[in-house]
């Protein structure tokens, strides 16, 4: 092999300068990227743990829930028998405080996994605190039942109120496990 000339050893060097910087700033982009990266990670890690944290402070919150539900677990749900059961149960409410139920519809259940829902829809008449007393004894804790929905309006003999009211009662369709 022959000896390089001047012009070629400048020309080699330039080249290699070229080539090392060329790398370089390959290198410094994709280390760039990496850190970036790895900031979006911290920063999602850090607010996961602060998640966390907060979940870990209302352990106590959620841990007397926990009792309450193994104290109080739902009623198994029956075809036959719950939602008559249910409907005449409200009925009697109904009639207890002193309401008038012009209307009493049973309509198609609800189930998502264990759950089973049962909802009734009800239109009443009657006075706006024997509506008030009964919206407020059925749902009590421990009964499981919710008002889905809710539309309140003055009778027109302007005395009294109407109540239109979707009430439901959540059932298990089997004893429910309640993780440790």
């Amino acid at each position: 092999m022959r000896a390089l000339t001047p012009k070629e050893r400048m020309l080699a060097t330039v080249l290699a300068t070229v080539v090392f910087l060329a790398a370089n700033l390959i290198g410094v982009r994709w280390i760039a990227q990496q850190i970036r990266a790895s900031k979006m990670t911290v920063a999602r890690l850090k607010a996961e743990n602060a998640q966390v944290r907060l979940l870990l402070e209302e352990k106590p919150y959620w841990m007397a829930r926990k009792q309450w539900l193994v104290e109080h677990p739902l009623e198994v749900f029956n075809e036959q028998r719950s939602g008559p059961e249910f409907t005449e149960t409200v009925r009697s409410s109904v009639e207890r405080h002193g309401l008038t139920l012009t209307r009493n519809t049973l309509l198609p259940l609800e189930r998502s996994g264990q759950l089973v829902t049962t909802l009734i829809e009800l239109d009443m008449k009657g006075s706006l605190e024997a509506m008030t007393r009964w919206i407020y004894s059925v749902q009590k804790p421990g009964d499981d039942q919710f008002l889905r929905k809710f539309t309140l309006k003055k009778a027109e003999d302007g005395n009294t109120m109407e109540l239109n009211v979707v009430l439901g009662k959540v059932f298990t369709t089997s004893e429910m496990a309640v993780s440790p």
